[in-house]
């Protein structure tokens, strides 16, 4: 028995402070699920800005998100 983990990728969107970064990310998640492909959103334990459990952008979009303290983490929910 061969045991195949999903293929997925990793998207990386960088810029200054303002520029959109979250507001790209929630559009581009929002289209994956429009298209009903499934997504995995972490976001990092410390950051507790706007929602301790949702990513939220400056403009009140949001979504939910696995909370994570280590990167590593990420791999239990693989």
């Amino acid at each position: 028995m061969t045991l195949k983990k999903p293929e997925g990728t990793l998207e990386v969107i960088t810029g200054p402070m303002f520029s959109g970064k979250t507001e790209e990310l929630l559009k581009r998640i929002k289209i994956l699920e429009i298209a009903e492909i499934d997504t995995l959103v972490f976001k990092p334990a410390f950051d507790t800005r706007f929602d301790e459990t949702k990513i939220v952008s400056r403009t009140g979009a949001k979504t939910k998100a696995v909370v994570i303290k280590e990167s590593k983490e990420i791999l239990e929910h693989w």
